[in-house]
């Protein structure tokens, strides 16, 4: 019976060893699970500022436990002042961790969580104050959201209205350099040539040219500065080189409307000196130059005005009519196209008619009687009564 009762004894000590030992050397708990299961404990006492810090700290002894980053994110929206920033944060953290290991089932599962959390984020925090620094933030750091909700399309509505306030081409320029998207970016490059043209700037105009070579307004545009070139060359004083520049605008700005005023005034000048010459090489210097001007035709006129009055200088020492006809004939054989031709035609015909009734004339008097000569001796005297 003892010895019975000490193997009885013995057998259950034995079994109670081995207890431990297997306990010992079996299987740790890892300490996240540990954390994890105490957060839930916490969360479902209501306790979410305890509950975040184990998350938190589970997060931290395994970052790869993805179902951590929704719990915690769900605890921070569970606060008595849900802290959206945070919920927003963990959730994308979540859903970044879920592509690196590439679990789809995670990262259908956070991006829908996370599109619910940038909404309550934007609608709660970035919405209600919506200044210009909130916006770009939440833009820079959540691009995908930042378009769902519009916030790009209100950062540049709020960068357009400064633009409009600041109301410079500099601003314009700037605006569409940064924006080149944007959705205000026809009014600012209308804005910009609006305010080159009213600037009467040819320095701005031509920037503009040379910055927008294939403008729909490139005609418009160049029509305006050559406008602008040309009134300067315009009012050039007189007596200046004022010539030269304005055959150097029509050199530049060839099929400009410009070009043809240009040209006359150039013509004006010259026809003016050339007038006030009043000389047959002056004029046709003149015709030679400008062929089709206004004053082409006065200069050809003063021309057959001045052959004219060589012919009239010539009449005075012609002492015959024959004289003066042969002058006639030599200045058409001269100038046939001269316009006085015709008047000449016609002093050469009235000469030859009155040469011709001349002859006649002395052909049909006759003869005069001879005149008798008179007497060298005295007169009788006559008789005078005797008075006593």
């Amino acid at each position: 019976m003892e010895f019975g009762f000490k193997k009885k004894h013995l057998i259950l000590f034995l079994a109670l060893l081995l207890s431990i030992v297997f306990t010992a050397c079996g299987p740790s708990i890892p300490p996240e699970t540990t954390l994890h299961s105490e957060a839930i404990k916490l969360f479902k006492e209501k306790n979410y500022e305890g509950a975040i810090e184990k998350f938190l700290a589970t997060i931290e002894a395994n970052p790869d436990l993805l179902k951590t980053y929704g719990n915690l994110s769900l605890m921070y929206i569970k606060l008595d002042t849900p802290d959206y920033t945070n919920a927003l944060k963990y959730i994308k953290d979540g859903l970044v961790k879920a592509t690196e290991l590439e679990d789809e089932k995670k990262i259908k599962t956070y991006t829908k969580t996370f599109n619910k959390r940038a909404k309550a984020y934007y609608e709660n925090v970035v919405k209600p104050e919506a200044t210009t620094e909130t916006l770009q933030a939440f833009a820079t750091e959540y691009p995908e959201a930042a378009e769902t909700f519009g916030v790009i399309a209100i950062l540049e509505e709020k960068a357009y209205e400064e633009v409009k306030q600041a109301d410079t081409i500099e601003a314009y320029e700037e605006y569409i350099a940064n924006n080149p998207e944007s959705a205000f970016l026809e009014d600012a490059q209308k804005v910009i040539f609006d305010k080159t043209m009213e600037s009467n700037d040819p320095g701005l105009i031509q920037n503009y040219l040379d910055d927008n070579p294939d403008s729909e307004k490139k005609e418009e545009i160049a029509k305006k500065l050559a406008g602008l070139e040309f009134d300067k060359v315009d009012a050039m004083p007189e007596g200046t080189d004022k010539v030269k520049a304005l055959e150097d605008f029509i050199a530049k700005y060839p099929k400009s409307e410009f070009s043809k005023t240009a040209k006359s005034k150039i013509a004006a000048g010259e026809w003016s000196k050339a007038s006030k010459a009043n000389s047959v090489k002056a004029l046709e210097e003149f015709i030679t130059k400008f062929p089709d001007t206004k004053f082409t035709k006065e200069a050809g006129k003063k021309i057959d005005a001045i052959r004219f009055s060589e012919v009239k200088g010539h009449l005075t020492t012609a002492k015959t009519p024959e004289d003066k006809i042969k002058v006639y004939e030599e200045f058409i054989s001269k100038y046939p196209k001269n316009r006085f031709v015709k008047r000449v035609k016609e002093a050469i015909t009235k000469l030859k008619k009155g040469a011709a009734k001349s002859d006649a004339a002395k052909k049909s008097t006759p003869a005069p009687a001879p005149v008798k000569k008179k007497s060298d001796s005295p007169k009788p005297m006559p008789d005078v009564p005797f008075i006593p």
